[in-house]
């Protein structure tokens, strides 16, 4: 089994960088001047794709349009990276009509958050690197600059380092490695109830915003009923934001949740990481090994070293 991923080319100056709008309709163009004055402040260029701004009630266009740009896209040797301007929802829709052997033969990265979920998943089932971060539609507020130099290191092949507080509810911490996958917990779940994907040794990145607190619940535990928390080698979470109460309260918290239907197996699981549908939204490189190492205060991720196959 060749267990290789494709690894686009790291970014060099006067590198191209094509922003589109595959999932929801986007309409702030004061965040996406910001975002192309940071590409170009790095050295690179910005093509705006001109369906960017093009809407279909909340959808950025209809699918037959989304799917067109998106494999033209993948097909384009000029351009290095495909940014999503924004999220929102309609990957789903349009996922099993992408090309992604065009993806393969042009490899160029695919960066985004939250629907693009669907994008990175698909991705690591094809063996193709992608990049879970920050999205035009975030530099309508302040960035942390810790958070913008990150991205821009991954961006040049440089993948930072993170060490992270340890939490008094992490569960049977340990050191480990594997292959980084995951996103978005909801729509996580919604692409594996029409595949096979295959989570054996991986490390599972989870974030989640806007649900009720009975939703995550529900979640979790599907995604346990799916058998994955016992092929994983790491669980790691990431930020659960704008979580939504109900009278009568739900009972649990986010993390006694996640402990519920983790703690029978021997999972090292990780709470605290410094990205989701937040600014402080930092890099992971799905697709890329990275090892775990843990000491008596942090527990820290770091990439491991790869060889390029492009």
């Amino acid at each position: 089994m060749n267990n290789e991923f494709t690894i686009p080319a790291y970014l060099q100056p006067g590198a191209r960088i094509l922003i589109v709008a595959p999932a929801g309709a986007f309409s702030d163009r004061d965040a996406l001047d910001k975002a192309i004055r940071w590409i170009q402040n790095n050295g690179w260029e910005a093509e705006v794709h001109p369906q960017t701004f093009i809407s279909e009630g909340s959808l950025a266009g209809n699918d037959s349009l989304r799917i067109q740009v998106l494999n033209e896209s993948f097909a384009r040797d000029d351009i290095q990276a495909v940014w999503a301007v924004r999220g929102g929802y309609g990957s789903i829709r349009i996922i099993e009509d992408l090309n992604f052997s065009l993806l393969k033969q042009n490899p160029k990265w695919i960066i985004g958050f939250s629907d693009i979920t669907h994008f990175h998943l698909k991705s690591v089932e094809e063996k193709i690197q992608s990049i879970h971060g920050l999205m035009p539609v975030q530099f309508g507020k302040k960035i942390p600059e810790q958070v913008l130099n990150a991205t821009s290191a991954t961006l040049r092949g440089k993948l930072p380092e993170f060490k992270i507080k340890r939490d008094s509810m992490n569960l049977h911490e340990r050191d480990t490695s594997g292959i980084m996958t995951g996103g978005n917990a909801a729509t996580l779940l919604s692409y594996i109830t029409s595949c096979r994907f295959d989570f054996t040794g991986k490390i599972l990145f989870l974030e989640d915003v806007g649900e009720h607190l009975y939703s995550i619940d529900r979640i979790f535990r599907s995604l346990n009923r799916h058998g994955i928390f016992s092929k994983i080698n790491a669980l790691i979470l990431g930020q659960f934001t704008d979580i939504k109460q109900d009278t009568p309260p739900f009972p649990y918290s986010i993390k006694q949740i996640v402990r519920q239907v983790t703690e029978t197996y021997d999972l090292p699981v990780f709470f605290n990481f410094p990205a989701g549908h937040v600014q402080e939204n930092f890099p992971l490189v799905m697709g890329a090994k990275y090892k775990i190492l843990t000491d008596d205060e942090n527990w820290n991720l770091i990439p491991l070293k790869q060889e390029i196959h492009t």
